[in-house]
């Protein structure tokens, strides 16, 4: 042979032809990735219009207060979509605040009862020993409806109050500067940019590992419990290449379909994200993604480094699986605990430490979201990196040596357990 990579490359090129020929592998690393978000996207957008058209067609029904001045019923009534209704005698107290638990049982009886019920309620009172009314406003957290209601009604009341005390004021001689100390407001001081990177800070890193995960899953399943199902694999070892490079060719296999799954992932997230920004995000917020070199660079290694240790853990823990059920049972949680560890990173607030760099995955996690804020350092990034390419080599050193003993590869009890006593054994 010509190069001690020629045998893992021959092997590489057997694993893509392969590869191509089986549809449900095209499916889950190229086709699936390919569509899969612009489908989902699409579909929760049309299905979010049609609950928010649902939902503006809705009468949402106000109980209020006897109590209620007239001016302040008028205008609420300019909001056509609210109806008024006065509220149960229950409910109204002149000199107290209402009873939540009262008021949500009265709600839910005349929701039994085929009624419309209301979502909120307005109760004006005054306690004995103030001088000026009090507004209590009822609703339902959990209700997006009620949380609507209970907005516009405080901002109607704040309108209302400035109008009042405007023309109160005017009514004695002042005019409305007199009234009004001072005005506030308040001016988002982050570029186009900088919003686009925290967005994606927020969503991108999560969505990196359980990409890269996805490809490593199905591509890992198929190189070596498929060729187990198949009676393939025996053949391969016994073959005139050494086992390592049988090993390493599958590795580089693995590890590129990870890659590609989290490309195509990747471009029809891009895709799919600037069309629904364009559709939902008004012009005047202004948002932008764009990522320096520096950003780029760091990702792609961070990626490239996390799909060789996903590639050589997943490649070791399917060796003993003799079928695909067996071989799911075992990379899901792999999977799963790969993915699920990048959402420790997710809190706005959180930095990029020497601590998070030593945990595999939630370190690659938190460098690429570093990166894409501007806020990478260079002695975490080098810990990540390490960390996991010393996690991808001696994943695949124990594989590799798994491999090379016939009588531990063959075994038809072989359990995680024994093979990494056999792996690590000299």
């Amino acid at each position: 042979m010509s190069s001690p990579f020629h045998g893992a490359w021959l092997v590489l090129r057997k694993e893509i032809r392969e590869a191509l020929r089986d549809r449900n592998l095209v499916l889950q690393v190229i086709l699936l990735p390919l569509f899969l978000f612009p489908l989902m996207g699409l579909g929760g957008l049309q299905v979010y219009r049609l609950i928010s058209g649902a939902e503006e067609q809705i009468e949402r029904i106000l109980w209020i207060d006897n109590d209620t001045p007239q001016s302040v019923r008028q205008h609420l009534l300019e909001d056509e979509k609210l109806k008024l209704i006065p509220a149960p005698t229950e409910l109204q107290a002149d000199c107290a605040a209402p009873d939540a638990e009262r008021f949500r049982a009265l709600r839910d009886q005349a929701d039994e009862n085929g009624e419309v019920a209301p979502v909120a309620l307005l109760s004006w009172w005054r306690s004995p020993d103030a001088s000026v009314d009090s507004v209590t406003i009822c609703f339902d957290a959990s209700l997006d409806r009620s949380v609507d209601v209970r907005d516009d009604v405080t901002d109607a009341l704040k309108t209302l109050r400035d109008v009042l005390l405007t023309e109160r004021a005017e009514s004695v001689g002042l005019s409305p500067n007199d009234v009004v100390l001072w005005e506030i407001e308040s001016e988002n001081v982050a570029t186009s940019r900088q919003m686009g990177q925290f967005i994606l800070s927020m969503m991108l890193p999560m969505f990196l590992i359980m990409m890269l995960g996805n490809g490593s899953l199905y591509s890992a399943l198929d190189t070596i419990v498929g060729e187990r199902e198949r009676g393939t694999f025996e053949t391969l070892l016994s073959s005139p290449l050494r086992r390592s490079e049988i090993m390493l060719g599958k590795f580089a296999f693995v590890t590129l379909s990870s890659l590609v799954t989290f490309s195509l992932n990747l471009f029809s997230v891009i895709v799919f994200a600037t069309f629904a920004v364009r559709l939902v995000v008004p012009p005047s917020v202004g948002l932008s993604f764009q990522l320096g070199p520096v950003a780029l660079l760091a990702m792609l290694g961070g990626a490239l480094l996390c799909a060789m240790s996903l590639a050589a853990l997943m490649m070791l823990a399917a060796l003993p699986a003799n079928n695909y059920r067996a071989g799911q049972a075992v990379l899901t949680p792999i999977y799963m605990a790969a993915t699920f560890s990048s959402i420790a990173v997710m809190t706005p607030s959180q930095g990029f430490s020497q601590q998070q760099a030593l945990i595999p995955f939630v370190n690659v996690a938190a460098l690429c979201k570093a990166a894409i804020g501007g806020n990478l350092t260079l002695a975490p990034a080098i810990t990540t990196y390490a960390v996991m390419a010393a996690l991808a080599f001696v994943s695949m050193f124990i594989a590799s040596r798994v491999a090379s003993r016939d009588g531990v590869v063959f075994d038809p009890d072989l359990s995680l357990k024994k093979l990494l006593r056999e792996g690590l054994r000299s």
